[in-house]
């Protein structure tokens, strides 16, 4: 039998680079097309699109780096959680559709936006909602 134990600290740092690099990419997006990103958060209708982008570049670029070096893992994967959470609900609440398909974006739920809070389970949490 094969002893898995050995391997948990590599499984974990594999995971944490996967998971940090997403909102690293994310956030290097937000860098480089800040004024796009700004003009999207403002037709959201979020007040001070502007601070919101800024905020939102702060906590993609501060989580990711505190999840790649392992820094309280778990409680930031929490804020990230919530982070993201969050963010899903006011871009769904501006086009007021929780179906599967987004129809200002293309977007199916569940597979990109949703990720770092279905986790491993995003193929599962895609078929759990009814989406095609």
């Amino acid at each position: 039998m094969i002893n898995l134990e050995r391997y948990g600290d590599a499984a974990a740092l594999v995971g944490r680079l996967f998971f940090s690099s997403m909102f690293l990419a994310f956030s290097y997006g937000k860098l480089t097309a800040f004024g796009g990103t700004s003009g999207y958060m403002g037709a959201l209708g979020l007040p001070a699109p502007a601070l919101f982008t800024l905020l939102a570049i702060i906590i993609e670029i501060g989580g990711g780096l505190l999840m790649l070096v392992g820094y309280q893992t778990r409680l930031v994967a929490l804020g990230l959680a919530l982070y993201v959470l969050a963010s899903a609900t006011a871009r769904h609440k501006k086009a007021q559709t929780w179906d599967c398909w987004s129809k200002e974006s293309g977007v199916t739920c569940g597979t990109t936006r949703h990720a770092p809070v279905a986790g491993s389970n995003a193929r599962k949490a895609r078929s759990e909602t009814n989406c095609g």
